[in-house]
């Protein structure tokens, strides 16, 4: 089987007879196998490198979303972010990187939710209503109309 793995790759990347026998000769070689695999075991392992930079993320998330007062404004979403946010430290200790990742992800998510929706709390403006004399721009109507006429002497 894995001549004819060798074959089929010899036959992709060379032309010539002479280099196909050359490459089926290295690839067949045992030093060569096992450089195949130290590579191929080193990218596997960068695939699941430490979240660090998501983990800071998620961070630096929650704190813009607490500065803008989220967790007063938008507390079930902030809620959410915090405990992925934790649930992604807990499980970066016990060493599930992947899942660490993906919680990280989540909770920055969350978090930038939250204050999206806190910002918007904020600047959303209150209606004036006719009601309350101090709320618009409209001073109020005096309460007794002035129907005194002014005589000059």
């Amino acid at each position: 089987m894995l001549g004819q793995r060798t074959d089929a790759l010899s036959l992709l990347f060379c032309r010539s007879k002479s280099l196909r026998a050359q490459t089926t000769r290295l690839l067949r070689s045992a030093s060569s196998q096992r450089r195949v695999f130290v590579v191929l075991v080193g990218l596997l392992a960068a695939c699941s490198s430490r979240p660090i930079e998501e983990i800071s993320l998620a961070d630096v998330a929650l704190k813009a979303a607490q500065k803008n007062k989220a967790d007063v404004l938008a507390p079930d979403v902030f809620r959410r972010a915090e405990n992925y946010y934790l649930r992604s430290k807990k499980d970066y200790q016990d060493g599930y990187f992947d899942s660490s990742r993906k919680y990280a992800n989540e909770a920055r998510l969350a978090a930038e939710q939250a204050e999206y929706k806190a910002l918007l709390k904020q600047t959303q403006v209150k209606p004036k209503t006719l009601d309350d004399p101090g709320s618009g721009d409209i001073p109020p109507e005096p309460l007794e109309p002035d129907t005194r006429i002014e005589v000059e002497k």
